[in-house]
């Protein structure tokens, strides 16, 4: 498992790199979007499974959501 997140997070940090030097202002708040919405969701359930519901109340977590309302609902 290691391995596997290991070229996952190097690839997102690759194509997040290539995304905002190409398209600043356009495609890069598409892959942020899709990006936080999908690893949200496996932080939400892996801590659901493992019973650890308080620790997204975080302030990490709380920052990720209002910055997800910002890029899409009030730019």
């Amino acid at each position: 498992m290691d391995k596997l997140t290991y070229v996952f997070g190097t690839s997102m940090i690759i194509l997040y790199s290539y995304i905002i030097g190409k398209f600043p202002h356009t495609a890069i708040y598409t892959y942020s979007t899709l990006m936080m919405v999908f690893l949200l969701c496996h932080r939400y359930y892996t801590y659901s499974r493992d019973g650890y519901y308080m620790f997204l109340v975080d302030f990490c977590y709380i920052a990720n959501f209002a910055l997800l309302f910002l890029i899409n609902f009030a730019p």
